[in-house]
């Protein structure tokens, strides 16, 4: 199924805002408009293919409609477009079989929402949300990948119907999986109000398969799994944290144990854990000011915080994720942040912006993602 004409390769170069890229085509830099407010900072690292198609009716020349993901599978971005493709699909989707669109872009409360929707048989309405998905990890897709208080508002709205209408939540998402979770590591508020919502609207996920080219692959349309009970030991609020920081100088640090630190100018990452109230313990770490005693509280007086990941989990996996991260980074801070185990260091040091490293988003991925896969799957944590 074609949806887009002249598809063509670019590189990408930047995200200029929200909706604006930088990229390079045949040695020229242009702005192409990004139909998409997610973050997807996993997928737009400098460098890497960008599928544009021309933008006649936009400002911009060029309009970004597809990307390759970490295991270099093409996948679309166009959210927009995922709207437009549901009447194409619908009859193939198990929950929407003998429904009709009655409209789109509707208006409910201070919500607006995409489709209404009518049960042939019944005469039911279903008032119905698309979300487009491109978060994903080796068999296991999540949404969001950023914040969304509009999505949080949309599953409360939709809960809240009565017997006027169904509400539902539609996940379409953008390569073949198995199981779709919410994401627990980067919205925690939108996932309880999923889980809350579950018994009350319809929430349904279908994977798609696009070729080289953007076209939707014939028979693509698959069913995928929400494992709720399996999944809801992410509800709790504990686990890892990553906290990433900027040094604009080189500097030599003393602690009160009488240690010093000898900090080079660049970037770093600190890897702590929050064993019970993991939020709050990252909403400290990030302001500034306040007595120190983690050893964060020392360093973070002189970086720039840049931000933080959290990693949602009933385990304990600082150390596991410090190690790992050592593959990645180009130099540790011996004996820093690590006094309570065996590790080298907790603090990792980059010459570089560690978010333009795609090894860091497959690290993060693989504990966000790999380990709740392998719970699912009958696999101890």
């Amino acid at each position: 199924m074609r949806l887009f004409e002249e598809v063509k390769r670019v590189r990408f170069l930047s995200r200029l805002n929200r909706f604006t890229l930088a990229v390079e085509d045949e040695g020229l830099t242009l702005k192409a408009y990004l139909p998409n407010s997610g973050s997807l900072e996993e997928l737009l690292l400098p460098g890497k293919d960008l599928m544009v198609v021309p933008n006649p009716k936009g400002k911009l020349p060029l309009r970004a409609v597809g990307t390759l993901d970490l295991e270099g599978k093409p996948i679309m971005i166009d959210s927009i477009k995922s709207n437009e493709l549901l009447p194409l699909i619908i009859e193939s989707i198990p929950s929407l079989k003998g429904y009709t669109i009655v409209r789109r872009e509707v208006s409910y409360g201070s919500s607006r929402f995409d489709f209404l929707l009518e049960e042939k048989e019944s005469g039911r309405h279903l008032l119905l949300e698309v979300k487009s998905c491109t978060l994903f990890y080796e068999g296991v897709a999540s949404f969001p990948d950023a914040p969304t208080e509009r999505g949080r508002r949309h599953i409360e709205t939709l809960s809240a119907l009565g017997t006027e209408a169904l509400g539902g939540v539609l996940f379409l998402i953008q390569r073949p999986v198995k199981y779709l979770v919410p994401n627990f590591h980067k919205d925690p508020d939108f996932a309880r109000a999923l889980y809350s919502a579950k018994d009350r609207i319809l929430i349904e996920a279908i994977s798609l398969e696009w070729d080289e080219s953007l076209n939707l692959k014939e028979g693509s349309v698959k069913e995928v799994k929400i494992p709720w009970d399996e999944a809801k030991i992410l509800l709790e609020d504990k686990g890892a944290y990553l906290i990433s920081l900027f040094n604009d100088e080189d500097r030599s640090l003393s602690l009160p144990s009488g240690k010093i630190f000898l900090l080079p100018k660049g970037f770093y990452i600190y890897v702590g854990s929050g064993l019970r109230k993991l939020s709050s313990r990252i909403k400290r770490h990030l302001r500034k000011g306040g007595k120190a005693f983690w050893h964060i509280d020392h360093i973070k007086k002189y970086m720039n915080i840049i931000g933080s990941f959290s990693i949602r989990s009933p385990l304990r996996m600082e150390c596991r994720i410090a190690r790992e991260l050592q593959d990645i980074a180009d130099d540790v801070i011996p004996g820093f942040g690590c006094s309570d185990c065996d590790c080298q260091s907790h603090l990792l040091y980059f010459k570089k912006d560690p978010k333009l490293n795609e090894g860091l988003f497959k690290l993060l991925l693989k504990f966000q993602f790999g380990t709740i896969r392998d719970f699912i799957e009958g696999h101890s944590l």
